[in-house]
Formats: C-alpha cells, structure tokens, sequence
C-alpha cells in the first residue's frame, strides 16, 4: 500500500493512502477518471474514504479534536477549464463529509497549521482563514503590509512554534524578493519581519527543526552569492545565538553538538 503523503497537524498521526482501507484496492471510476483514497489515523486506527472527485490535495491533512480538514486538486471539465476546489471537513464521529468551495469563500486555500479546535488555512493573496469546531469562520489579512508579494503559502519555508507562532516566508516572484518573519495567529493576528537576523531581499531562510533539549531553532540561510550558514535562535527570544558558514546546506538534516 502506497503512503502519498504524511503532512499532518494535531494530536493524531494522519495521513494517506492511495489504496482504499475498505477494499485493500484503489479506488478508480473508468468512466469519469475519478479516484478515491484513503485518509487514515494511526492513533485511532480507523480509516476515512474520499469520495469521487474530491482528491487530496499536497497539502497537510489537519487534524482537531472533531474534524479532519483537506484542502481538494481541482479537475478540468469537458471545456477544458478548471473545476471548483473545496476545504472537505470530515466528521469524525459520524464520518460525514461537508465540504466549502472555494467560491464561497472566494479565494484559492492551502492547509497551514491545526489546534485542538481550529484549523487554519491561508489564501493566495496573503489572506487567513480559521476553521473552527464550532462552525465559527474567521478571515484575517496578516500580510496587508505585503501586497507586493505573491507567494504567501510556502510549506518548506515555515515551522509553525506554538498555537499562536510560526516562522514563515513570503515571496515576491516577478523581483525574487524573500521576506522572512514572524507570523502570529492567536489573539493578535499580523506578519512581521524578524528583526534578530539580517534581513535581505535576496536571502533565504529554510527552517531546519527545534531542539526541545537546547530550547533552539536552527535555520539554514542560503544567500544569492552561494554562501550558506548554519543559524540559531533562541526558542523563546527568537534572537539569534550563532551564525556559522557551512557548506552544501542541501545535506544538512540535523545538529550534533560537542
């Protein structure tokens, strides 16, 4: 059984599987090209099944104590043009699914991040769209600062710190401009640039992964010249400890201290 993919938030390990966990087999509709998959939780051991033509998109399966929400690939119809993209919510205590187009709420979505009773999505134009459990619906303009840029979803470029907190990268394409920052999304909603770090228009912050023992964030921050360094940020501050050159950041996955 093929697993697609495993990005997933919340308490529960989710994640997807091309073959059904009803049937053992995939699921394929000859007449329309239709599949279905299967979403699974591990912690639960009970399985999900799509319905026909509401695929799974790349994004995080999200995760909350009642719902599991996906964003949906969108289709082409017999015009050739593309059909309607949907947020499917999955109920986990009577494995209905709803699902919200993306024409009512009238933008492009993909998942970012989930709590125990929210789920969080963010637009193609910056926007934030919080999901929760209750059916209350909020949307938030946190990169109204950024209008310029066009790339405010970048799932390699972020790593989200606590229920309220997200290191997180925009991006200008037409001038190749980076703006890497802090993202809140609790109480207060807003993007900020990080101002412990150099900031540059041509630098790129990658997010290696937190130290839970040494309270650290480790950064990989790769520069338009070719030189790469290794950064760390204290988890609470955000300000920076060290900043070490290093070579072949593509190689790098983890930090042994001496």
């Amino acid at each position: 059984m093929e697993i697609s993919h495993i990005n997933h938030f919340g308490d529960n390990v989710l994640f997807q599987t091309i073959a059904s966990h009803v049937t053992g087999d995939q699921a394929f509709n000859s007449e329309t090209g239709e599949f279905k998959v299967s979403i699974s939780d591990f912690s639960t051991q009970k399985g999900y099944e799509t319905e026909y033509g509401y695929l799974p998109s790349g994004d995080s399966i999200l995760g909350t104590n009642r719902y599991i929400y996906y964003s949906t690939t969108s289709k082409v119809n017999e015009d050739g043009e593309w059909g309607e993209s949907y947020i499917a919510v999955i109920d986990k205590h009577n494995d209905e699914t709803q699902y919200i187009s993306y024409s009512e709420l009238g933008e492009s979505w993909s998942a970012f991040f989930s709590s125990e009773d929210k789920a969080y999505f963010i637009s193609d134009y910056g926007k934030l769209l919080v999901l929760e459990d209750d059916g209350k619906k909020s949307v938030y303009n946190p990169f109204e600062k950024y209008g310029g840029f066009d790339q405010y979803s970048i799932q390699e470029s972020t790593m989200v710190l606590d229920n309220s907190r997200a290191l997180h990268t925009v991006y200008d394409s037409t001038n190749e401009i980076y703006c890497f920052g802090l993202l809140r999304f609790g109480e207060n909603v807003e993007f900020k640039e990080l101002s412990s770090i150099e900031w540059k228009e041509d630098v790129v912050y990658r997010p290696l992964y937190y130290d839970i023992e040494s309270n650290e964030i480790y950064l990989i921050q790769m520069e338009k010249t070719g030189d790469s360094y290794l950064v760390t940020l204290s988890y609470d501050s955000l300000k920076l400890k060290n900043r070490i050159p290093i070579r072949y950041p593509h190689l790098l996955d983890f930090i042994i201290k001496k």
